[in-house]
């Protein structure tokens, strides 16, 4: 069991065994200490949540989530259950030989700023995904 440090941020591999505690409430951000080393941890919550669907029309044409910019903390995108085929989830050049492969129903989460980052190609005309978003 150890904290093992992961750029900025910590990693805990081992059990914790709790007694029971009284827990203050903290305000954010706030500042820790491990090791010696001031870590400023902050919680940004969301003001909304926003969904969507979106589908390609034509496999190996890839289009955006938003054709509008909608700032957002981040986005999970799940390929449709009714998809026959693999979605390809990426940036403004994703295809089939890059993106990230979602077969039918499965998801990925992703934090990102702006939703018209993301985009999908599909391997199948008409395929697509569902998907819902935190607004900051």
């Amino acid at each position: 069991m150890a904290l093992e440090p992961v750029s900025n941020r910590v990693r805990w591999r081992g059990v914790f065994i709790l007694n029971p505690v009284t827990l203050q409430p903290v305000t954010f951000p706030s500042q820790v200490t491990i090791g010696g080393q001031p870590i400023v941890v902050d919680v940004q919550p969301g003001s909304a949540i926003g969904s969507g669907q979106q589908v390609v029309a034509a496999a190996g044409t890839r289009v955006q989530l938003s054709a509008t910019s909608v700032p957002i903390l981040s986005v999970t995108v799940k390929a449709l259950a009714t998809n026959t085929g693999d979605i390809y989830i990426g940036g403004a050049n994703v295809a089939a030989g890059n993106g990230y492969i979602l077969a039918s129903g499965e998801p990925v989460s992703l934090d990102v700023d702006d939703l018209a980052d993301v985009w999908i190609d599909a391997a199948v005309n008409g395929e697509g995904v569902s998907f819902i978003y935190v607004v900051p």
